[in-house]
């Protein structure tokens, strides 16, 4: 989990500074290009490397026969790896991956984060969308260095990692029950992993729309990405955990409500700039960040009052 969020976090903060780099001396076409590039590599680096991790799927296919030996069950396992992409077995795996998330996200218990990281990661884009222009315009940063000022936000997120394995620790040895693990990661998030974006929305607002120095915003942000950081993982494990066997799915669905909401909520972030200024709009931003801190709250609240009426676990048939 923290090496997929590691990369979400870095993608944000080191794709402006190589961008900026290339545009700066190959041109803009080069963006393009080198983003081609490296994402054709990386699918082709998938489809050879990457092994088969769900564990039923490797069971089914190690012993839906007997084998005299250790040769022979590999030689089994790639004859049924060949007969895969019939065109049944293409049918079902495509109905699979569009349904099994539809069937997590339909259940509360996992609606309810869904929704959370769904608005959460459009108010981080509507400060990822903007920060460079802000920086251009209110700094005079030149379009080379301008990536630069990302990088509060992806030291605070590395931050927030290397924290997260402390705590994630500390919280497994204090709650060894999986139902009061997932309460406590709940009240975790509600008391203090929210409060940490709002803050720095805060700081990162009112200190450009007051001219302070240009170090000042990006101190503000390195808090607003250690609390990203933070939320984010904790719903993603929240979501997954809820969904025992189908990690793949909780984590498409995840995804996909992530999108939606990085997608859309960012398309007010100018019109609101230009209505009340940086520091008011990044104020309701961070009033946003605030109403989901109380959304946990009261999920925490309500999941322990309903104990075995509202089980933290769902179960998903295919």
């Amino acid at each position: 989990m923290a090496f997929y969020s590691f990369g979400t976090i870095m993608g944000p903060t080191l794709g402006p500074v190589l961008g900026g780099i290339v545009n700066g001396n190959l041109g803009w076409r080069w963006v393009f290009w080198l983003a081609a590039i490296l994402a054709a590599v990386a699918a082709v680096g998938l489809l050879f490397w990457l092994p088969e991790t769900h564990q039923p799927t490797i069971e089914r296919l190690l012993t839906s026969e007997p084998h005299e030996s250790h040769r022979n069950q590999q030689h089994h396992v790639r004859g049924l790896l060949a007969r895969l992409p019939s065109f049944d077995n293409l049918r079902r795996s495509l109905c699979s991956a569009w349904l099994l998330p539809l069937k997590v996200a339909s259940h509360l218990t996992c609606l309810v984060p869904l929704l959370m990281i769904c608005v959460f990661n459009g108010t981080v884009n509507m400060i990822l969308s903007s920060l460079g222009t802000v920086y251009q315009n209110h700094f005079g940063f030149p379009a080379l260095t301008v990536g630069l000022s990302y990088l509060g936000i992806g030291f605070g997120g590395i931050s927030a990692l290397a924290f997260s394995k402390k705590l994630m620790q500390f919280v497994a040895t204090k709650f060894p029950e999986d139902e009061d693990r997932k309460h406590a990661s709940l009240l975790l998030l509600a008391s203090g992993a929210l409060l940490l974006p709002a803050l720095g929305l805060l700081w990162y607002g009112w200190s450009v729309a007051t001219h302070t120095s240009w170090i000042v915003p990006i101190i503000g942000l390195y808090f607003f990405g250690f609390g990203y950081m933070a939320v984010q993982l904790s719903l993603l494990i929240f979501v997954v955990e809820s969904v025992p066997g189908f990690s793949g799915s909780a984590g498409a669905a995840f995804t996909v409500a992530s999108s939606i909401g990085g997608s859309i909520i960012p398309l007010s972030t100018f019109p609101i700039y230009e209505k009340v200024g940086y520091g008011w709009g990044n104020t309701i931003i961070a009033g946003i960040e605030i109403l989901l801190c109380a959304a946990s709250m009261t999920m925490y609240l309500w999941t322990r009052k309903a104990g075995a009426q509202l089980p933290l676990k769902v179960h998903i048939h295919r």
